[in-house]
């Protein structure tokens, strides 16, 4: 039987309990389920310091002030409480919608790109811990996990989706671009830049701020009104 004090690969074996349900199928109260959010906020912050293979049942137990027993009362496994970590946080969040909700006037893209990027990029770093072990999980297979990362993405992606097309209806973009795979890429770009260090990538003149000041350029060639993009602001130098 599969040790289940660690995270675990194969999501074959659980499923994703019910919202007000606990693992014996018993309807929660409010004090059953401010317990199982304690489960959750303790291990979301230890993901913060431990890596999700080390994590142990014990140690989120501790941290959310319950026992082991209580634990596996609300969950499986650990990898079922950082399941439920993961589906508390979106890249599809209102203020990301609302920013892409409608095109860009050609006189405005880069400054609203900008805005984007840097909103984008500060959003997941702060959320960066969960967002690799999400992602580590669905790379690796598992289906709860592969499922959680569609929902978290798939709105803003569509949209993203949806301003490149009126860009190639308006023939700023060639035609046969495919949408989508140009929205994927522009969102694996923009995630892997929240995983950057404040110092940028390693060599003084690529800095963080150089790396998002040309994120925003691709952004608002793709996203923006017109086909290119004139004259933009030097960024501001790190500090």
């Amino acid at each position: 039987m599969a040790d289940t004090d660690t995270m675990t690969r194969s999501g074959a074996r659980s499923r994703r309990p019910k919202a007000r349900t606990n693992q014996n199928g018993q309807a929660m109260g409010a004090k059953g389920l401010q317990t199982r959010r304690r489960l959750v906020e303790a291990t979301e912050a230890l993901l913060r310091t431990t890596p999700v293979r080390d994590l142990r049942v014990a140690e989120i137990a501790k941290a959310a002030n319950t026992s082991t027993s209580t634990f596996y009362l609300y969950f499986q496994d650990v990898a079922e409480a950082v399941l439920a970590v993961a589906n508390r946080v979106s890249q599809s969040t209102p203020e990301f919608m609302a920013q892409l909700s409608s095109p860009w006037d050609p006189e405005t893209a880069y400054d609203r790109a900008q805005t984007f990027v840097e909103s984008y990029v500060d959003y997941w770093s702060a959320h960066a811990a969960v967002f690799r072990v999400r992602n580590l999980a669905a790379d690796e297979g598992d289906e709860r996990f592969i499922a959680a990362r569609g929902h978290a993405v798939r709105p803003l992606l569509q949209l993203m989706a949806a301003r490149i097309r009126e860009r190639q209806a308006a023939g700023g973009l060639p035609s046969d671009l495919h949408a989508l795979s140009a929205a994927g890429a522009l969102m694996a770009m923009l995630e892997r830049m929240g995983a950057l260090p404040e110092s940028g990538v390693g060599s003084e003149d690529v800095t963080r701020s150089r790396i998002i000041h040309a994120a925003a350029f691709v952004t608002a060639v793709l996203i923006g009104g017109n086909a290119t993009v004139g004259e933009i602001p030097e960024p501001v130098d790190d500090d």
